[in-house]
């Protein structure tokens, strides 16, 4: 119930107070008492049951389908295969669907690994284990011109990035804050990254280079 999700927040928040030196997970658990969540959320206490893991840049990490995650700081890019539903479980002011989420979560303790992704001449290539082989990510950043043969749909996306995507002879710039959906239908198309950092997302660009 609210209330007493709201009594024990209260009561995390003031015994944290009293402590020293706080480790990472405690100093995130009272950071989020104080500054957002002030009359506490149930999803506070699942920092005492999840894996907390910090990234360097260029990490990633694989989630496994019904796993509970959340993402805290920093610039990320997520990118979910197929799925008819988001389920949310705390830390949102969002519908938060706990009956369907107690019944699909997997509750198998393990700790997710770090991918050590490919790199290559300014491209990373962040791929998913066998078994999920549904899409594969890119990284681009600089000067890059990737050639694309294929009959499945791209999905790009520019941080800061600029360039120009080549279909049918005809050219599309893209800059800062630019997505680009590419249907199945082109089957070859030219990316060409000047500068900045861009995403791509396709199945079949696993092995591009």
């Amino acid at each position: 119930p609210p209330n007493v999700v709201s009594s024990r927040c209260a009561s995390l928040r003031d015994f944290l107070l009293t402590q020293g030196k706080l480790c990472h997970r405690d100093s995130w658990v009272l950071r989020l008492l104080k500054e957002d969540f002030q009359n506490g959320d149930v999803g506070i206490f699942f920092f005492y049951l999840m894996n907390l893991l910090r990234l360097s840049p260029n990490n990633a990490v694989f989630i496994p389908p019904n796993t509970a995650h959340a993402y805290l700081s920093g610039e990320l890019a997520e990118c979910m295969a197929n799925s008819d539903n988001v389920v949310r479980g705390g830390l949102t002011p969002k519908l938060k669907d706990i009956e369907t989420l107690l019944a699909m979560l997997n509750y198998s303790a393990c700790c997710p690994d770090v991918l050590k992704p490919m790199s290559l001449s300014n491209l990373i290539n962040y791929t998913p284990p066998e078994e999920f082989d549904e899409f594969s990510l890119k990284f681009i950043s600089d000067e890059k011109i990737l050639e694309v043969e294929g009959n499945e749909p791209i999905i790009l996306f520019s941080i800061d990035g600029s360039g120009a995507i080549r279909c049918s002879g005809e050219d599309f710039l893209y800059g800062q804050g630019n997505s680009f959906f590419i249907p199945a239908s082109i089957s070859k198309c030219e990316i060409r990254n000047n500068s900045g950092r861009t995403f791509i997302v396709s199945s079949f660009l696993r092995n591009l280079s």
